[in-house]
């Protein structure tokens, strides 16, 4: 991947992208084409007002560069780096649907205690029990993982 200092320290105004797309993320704090390739796509999937178009406009845009998003390094790598395309098929497979939520909030950067008021609030009321406090011992757990 060809990474220049300057294109990556650029500005995603810079990258001619749509006004709906440059709000998703600059909602999810990203301002530098740097933040951008440090991104999986999934980390847009709960991004509101955010969807395929955006995705496909923003890969056109950092492709353009020469860049693409983080998780995407995996398919351009070829056959080069089999171990880590078998570790993400095995976790695409794998896990559950409250693991890969948490997987998906940590990437966004949410927090162990904004989860927590979160799964408590009104808006959370229709979730089922179970359902959020496997989510929140998923979160926790990679939440851990992480730090150790």
């Amino acid at each position: 991947m060809f990474e220049s200092p300057e294109v990556l320290d650029q500005s995603i105004r810079e990258l001619g992208l749509s006004c709906r797309a440059r709000k998703a993320l600059g909602r999810l704090g990203i301002g530098t084409v740097r933040e951008l390739v440090e991104q999986p796509a999934e980390a847009f999937d709960y991004c509101r007002n955010f969807g395929e178009i955006s995705l496909n406009e923003i890969r056109a845009r950092l492709g353009e560069r020469g860049l693409h998003l983080k998780e995407e390094e995996i398919y351009l790598a070829g056959s080069a780096d089999l171990s880590s395309l078998a570790t993400w098929c095995h976790n695409a497979v794998h896990m559950d649907p409250a693991q890969e939520l948490a997987r998906k909030l940590q990437a966004l950067g949410v927090t162990e205690l904004q989860l927590h008021a979160a799964l408590k609030g009104e808006d959370f009321a229709t979730i089922p029990e179970p359902f959020k406090t496997s989510l929140f011992n998923h979160f926790r757990d990679l939440t851990r993982k992480k730090d150790t």
